[in-house]
């Protein structure tokens, strides 16, 4: 394996650089209200959230078990001076930090909603939302569509339409909340849709939220860092689980997912474990054909933020080759909240263990073949 010291250091300039994970400072329901139609009696929900301050609306079922980041203010809205209640922000972020394009998330708090019909117009008030206010003003700006968990009857209309748009590159499966986990057969037509359109599903884990996915868990946490530090990387863990040992990605060949903000270092035991339990319990995985962690190279990717502290970046690097490289790993920024990673923090453990074509596909190249920019 060539060394960063002896073939020199490839830089943010050199690359094509894709932030994988990239939020919007989205804090109340006001910004949805005039595209949900008066006849729709959801919008009276949204418009009474609005009015309120509430995310989306008073009878979604976030309950907090535990405090707050220590500075909420700071973790919503900034990121080394930039934040993301607009496209300029947003922009002036990724000139600063070298980045091309970003893929932007959406609120992650749609599948506490309570209410399926209020929760389906959400969903199609975000994504014309984000088509007005984002995607037209700006090339270098890509997006997932939202989608609504509690109806997926009905969303493969709204994937069909959303499709149609250049710039919409990803189905965004809501991640924690009142739902199953991914592997569940119910989401079955929003996977046939998005295998149809040729967009991968993204999934995104919480914090909050995890009080309704891991209630009992989560319940005890006493301290902002206890709750983030489980919930984030065992969401991931959950759905991965779930997916493959309810082999869909065997019913859904030329579908891929990526799963986002839970840090990739957990993957090759994950992988290690799902094969273990697959050659000791074959009569639990009767739709595979092949190894769990064959499917999770073939079909799934994470993201890198957050990239996690050790002192020793050789470590890291070896982490990174384990989960994949830049095979599976997508860089991701999670701008605007302050823990975001720059380029040059995962440049550093990439460049000590990956070859040059591995850092390439793991800093851009890859995740321009994932969402089709």
């Amino acid at each position: 394996m060539a060394t960063q010291e002896s073939r020199g250091p490839l830089t943010a300039e050199e690359l094509t650089v894709v932030d994988a994970d990239s939020h919007l400072s989205f804090s109340a329901a006001e910004h949805l209200v005039d595209y949900i139609d008066e006849s729709n009696a959801a919008r009276d929900m949204v418009e009474t959230s609005a009015e309120s301050g509430m995310v989306y609306n008073e009878v979604y079922t976030v309950t907090r078990a535990s405090p707050a980041f220590p500075n909420a203010d700071a973790y919503s809205s900034s990121g080394a001076g930039h934040d993301s209640t607009d496209p300029e922000g947003k922009i002036g972020f990724m000139n600063e930090f070298n980045v091309d394009y970003s893929i932007l998330t959406p609120p992650g708090l749609l599948a506490t909603v309570n209410h399926d019909q209020t929760a389906d117009a959400l969903a199609r008030a975000y994504n014309d939302w984000l088509l007005d206010e984002w995607l037209d003003t700006d090339d270098r700006l890509f997006a997932t569509l939202s989608v609504a968990s509690q109806v997926p009857d009905r969303m493969p209309e709204e994937v069909d339409r959303m499709a149609t748009e250049d710039q919409v590159v990803g189905v965004q499966l809501p991640a924690a909340g009142l739902v199953p986990p991914a592997g569940h057969r119910m989401y079955r037509p929003i996977y046939e849709a998005a295998e149809d359109n040729g967009l991968p599903i993204v999934m995104h884990s919480q914090d909050v939220q995890a009080a309704s996915t891991f209630p009992v868990q989560r319940r005890w946490a006493e301290t902002f860092s206890e709750s983030h530090a489980f919930s984030f990387p065992v969401e991931s863990m959950w759905h991965l689980i779930s997916l493959v040992c309810n082999g869909v990605p065997e019913q859904f060949p030329g579908l891929e997912w990526v799963l986002q903000e839970s840090g990739a270092e957990w993957l090759p035991w994950m992988m290690w474990r799902l094969d273990d339990h697959y050659l000791q319990c074959s009569q639990d995985f009767p739709m595979l054909t092949k190894r769990p962690s064959e499917y999770i190279r073939d079909q799934f990717h994470i993201t890198t933020q957050p990239l996690g502290h050790t002192d020793d970046t050789e470590h890291m690097g070896w982490a990174m080759e384990m989960a994949g490289g830049g095979d599976t790993l997508l860089y991701s920024t999670d701008h605007p909240h302050p823990d975001f990673d720059p380029p040059t923090e995962v440049l550093q453990p990439a460049r000590a263990q990956l070859d040059d074509d591995q850092v390439r596909k793991l800093m851009g190249e890859k995740a321009v073949e994932v969402f089709g920019l």
